[in-house]
């Protein structure tokens, strides 16, 4: 599972265009690890564009991912926003990994993962879904997710290859409907997200694995 969120605010109100994501030319890569620890593919995320209208900013990113032998399996397009001191990522990040996907949106009104910048302790945060086409080859497949029980559960401190922070630990139930040809195979799992007010989700937990921050340029 690739992380859920990413690059918030670090004070309620701050200039939306200081965060990371809001900066062109600016990329970062994430690397995920099965249980034991061995590499199961990267994740390069670029941001190409950012357009401000009224209080709002938006920032196009591209996203590349790569298997465990560093071979590109996909390249797609998110868009990610920040107004008023809340940050909110696309929810095409919530794909399985192994999927090479074109994507076309069936439900856009709510398809994004909000992160508020006044978050703390014990709050409960909203949740999530979205619903999207997808082909992988010549099969059509629809995927819904729906992530839910968002809860800030602690601050914590918490290392990576790219750093050290403080940050709050958020637990949440994730899960995916794929539906083939008529037949529909769901799935469910508790994620732990590890999230840095001003940066965004340094390392995520489920069941499977991890996926970690592993390198910024």
């Amino acid at each position: 599972m690739l992380l859920l969120g990413l690059f918030s605010l670090n004070l309620y109100g701050q200039d939306c265009n200081s965060i990371y994501l809001m900066n062109e030319g600016k990329t970062y890569e994430l690397t995920s690890y099965n249980k034991r620890g061995k590499v199961q593919g990267k994740q390069i995320m670029k941001v190409k564009e950012v357009t401000q209208t009224g209080g709002t900013v938006k920032s196009t990113v591209e996203v590349e991912l790569l298997d465990d032998k560093n071979k590109v399996l996909n390249t797609s397009t998110i868009e990610v926003e920040c107004a008023e001191g809340v940050f909110k990522m696309d929810m095409m990040l919530n794909i399985p990994q192994n999927l090479s996907v074109s994507t076309k949106m069936t439900s856009s009104d709510n398809h994004f993962m909000e992160f508020p910048a006044n978050m703390k302790a014990g709050d409960n945060l909203k949740d999530s879904e979205m619903e999207m086409e997808v082909e992988t080859g010549n099969l059509k497949q629809t995927i819904k997710m729906f992530v839910s029980n968002r809860k800030v559960e602690a601050k914590e401190s918490v290392t990576t290859p790219a750093g050290t922070w403080d940050a709050f630990k958020i637990s949440s139930t994730s899960k995916i409907e794929i539906t083939t040809m008529g037949v529909k195979i769901p799935s469910t799992s508790e994620t732990i997200d590890y999230y840095v007010l001003g940066f965004g989700v340094v390392k995520s937990e489920n069941k499977s694995g991890y996926t970690m921050l592993t390198a910024i340029k």
